[in-house]
């Protein structure tokens, strides 16, 4: 990586949050790094499917080439195209959405202490509800 141009290798003191909010995009194998970016206007690239894979503003690629096509891309969105591009993808996925968490660090990254038991109690829902329970 060191001998890629304009590829710069940060110390691991450096915050996600902060790598993400100096960032014009995000490049990620899974998903959680891309979303963040996409909540502030990022877009992303991708290297695995994941469940935004299907927003406009994240490219899923799998060769150099698609990498190559993707950053060109990428160049020309602004924040709110980007934005544009998250509202109508959670437009058309909203119904199988579930406001919660995946695990416990994203528990606290994205919700207020007061707010951690909502988030269990909307996925305990949720669960119960795809069984067909109440």
């Amino acid at each position: 990586l060191n001998e890629i141009e304009n590829v710069e290798i940060v110390p691991l003191s450096v915050s996600q949050s902060e790598l993400i909010q100096q960032c014009k995009f995000t490049a990620t194998i899974s998903g959680s790094v891309s979303w963040e970016g996409l909540l502030l206007g990022k877009p992303s690239l991708v290297f695995s499917e994941n469940w935004h894979t299907e927003c406009k503003s994240t490219y899923f690629i799998t060769s150099v080439e698609e990498a190559k096509d993707a950053l060109s891309k990428l160049s020309g969105h602004s924040v709110n195209s980007v934005k544009n591009d998250l509202c109508y993808f959670i437009g058309n996925v909203h119904g199988y959405l579930i406001n919660a968490a995946l695990n416990t660090n994203h528990l606290r990254m994205f919700f207020s202490k007061k707010d951690q038991n909502i988030s269990l109690n909307n996925i305990s829902s949720a669960i119960l509800q795809r069984l067909g329970g109440k």
